[in-house]
């Protein structure tokens, strides 16, 4: 059904858009059926019972999406923007350029950049009273269909719940709230756009822990705690994005740079909370870990959160597989080991000050674009300066300073270890150790584009 509707909406929308066909996936599919009831731990009566109640949920989904599926190809595909009328900036603009003109008038240079930087802060509040009195636009006739249909998954999902709630036993309450999460964590239909979002810090707490019983078995509430908090935080995501999803594809049709802007900006904060989380947590677990398992904890938090930084880089890679290479000099061995004191220990402290740059900067590097094409939009393409100067801008341009740092850093170690090691035996180093490791990506659908059956969690 999922290919089925990407096919559909490849004509409704400008470009297929898998997000908003994976809208109408269901909550729970047939498949998950034998996964709950050996999760829930549920006897024969129940087992059929939830069976019933589950079947039941999709049935009616189905009938609700076949009729949906029905409005939306009724739609006049040429005309779905009919209704909406396009703003126009022409004063806006013109203004901007008098602007533009009084400045290169202006001799002085100091004197025409103040002016110049004065009248930025002047189009900042025009825009920024634009934006906050500005009243959402005009939806498509499609995305009146698509919020028809989230208020009836919403409701078909309510009910599901409801009917669940009345067969369900205390403890097996909590059971399912497991099942939810899981679900919850492995099957969103909105994939990681911020550093952390989806990072899971109970299941490497687990894996650290796995050979500790007794510290796993006192961590165990706190890694309840963490589940709850990270799961509750994803369903107010989802809901905020599911929302915002047909009315953000109206504005990128239209190119309605206004209106995108504060979907963007909500949109962020809801994925923000997300990373607040992870990063709230993280410090948590930081304290709770043993003292001789916390650098390895951190260390597996940073290779994952920013793999970029902190996954071994290439002249790491390098040198690991010559120290482990057999026949090796021992003056050889004691001049590699010098290049990491050299080159090692500098590059950690870039990447752990960038590491807080990027965090202190999270999302920051999508609002100030879409700030930028709003005012270049409102004021014209020589108005391309963010909405708002925050704190956040200073450390997303830290950060790009130190990555740059950690960039060149590499690139002087490089250079170090071919000096050292020659041409040929330089080039004897295999590809493999080269290049770096592919990147990992979740995977949210299977090989019949149908959502990824969740996995059972502890």
């Amino acid at each position: 059904m999922l290919l089925s509707a990407i096919a559909i909406f490849g004509a409704l929308f400008s470009q297929a858009s898998p997000q908003a066909a994976a809208l109408f996936s269901p909550g729970l599919m047939s498949r998950d059926i034998p996964v709950i009831i050996e999760v829930m731990d549920l006897d024969a009566d129940q087992a059929a019972v939830v069976d019933t109640l589950i079947q039941e949920y999709l049935l009616a989904f189905g009938l609700a999406q076949e009729q949906v599926m029905v409005e939306l190809r009724a739609l006049d595909v040429a005309n779905l923007h009919g209704n909406w009328q396009a703003d126009d900036w022409s004063e806006w603009r013109e203004a901007w350029a008098n602007v533009r003109e009084r400045a290169i008038s202006i001799d002085n240079h100091v004197e025409a950049a103040a002016w110049l930087a004065s009248q930025r802060e002047w189009a900042r509040q025009e825009l920024a009273a634009l934006v906050a009195n500005r009243s959402d636009a005009l939806p498509s006739d499609r995305t009146v269909v698509l919020e028809d249909w989230l208020n009836t998954r919403r409701t078909l999902q309510e009910s599901f719940d409801r009917d669940l709630s009345l067969v369900l036993q205390a403890d097996e309450v909590d059971r399912w709230a497991m099942v939810e999460r899981a679900i919850r964590r492995q099957r969103t239909v909105f994939g990681e756009m911020l550093e952390g979002e989806q990072l899971d810090l109970g299941s490497i707490v687990r894996d650290i822990l796995a050979s500790d019983p007794p510290t796993l078995t006192r961590l165990g509430p706190m890694l309840d705690a963490y589940e709850t908090d990270w799961s509750a935080a994803a369903a107010d995501r989802d809901r905020v994005l599911e929302q915002l999803l047909p009315r953000r594809l109206d504005a990128e049709e239209r190119r309605d740079r206004v209106s995108l802007l504060n979907l963007v900006a909500r949109q962020t904060a809801a994925r923000r909370i997300l990373v607040e989380v992870n990063d709230d947590w993280y410090k948590r677990f930081s304290e709770l870990m043993p003292v001789d398992r916390v650098n390895d904890f951190q260390r597996r938090v940073n290779d994952l959160w920013y793999p970029d930084i902190f996954l071994p880089s290439q002249p790491q890679r390098i040198l690991a597989h010559l120290l482990a290479t057999e026949g090796l000099s021992d003056a050889m061995r004691a001049d590699l080991i010098a290049s990491r004191i050299r080159y090692g220990a500098p590059r950690l402290r870039i990447a752990a000050s960038e590491r807080a740059a990027r965090r202190a900067s999270s999302g920051r590097r999508l609002t100030g674009r879409s700030e930028q094409q709003a005012m270049a939009e409102v004021f014209g393409p020589t108005a391309l300066f963010r909405l708002n100067h925050q704190e956040a801008d200073e450390m997303l341009a830290e950060a790009s300073m130190l990555a740059n740092r950690r960039r060149e850093t590499d690139i002087s170690w490089l250079q170090n270890l071919h000096e050292q090691l020659g041409s040929e035996r330089w080039s004897s180093i295999p590809d493999a150790v080269r290049l770096p490791p592919e990147a990992l990506r979740r995977k949210l659908l299977d090989e019949d584009g149908e959502p990824l059956q969740f996995r059972s969690v502890p």
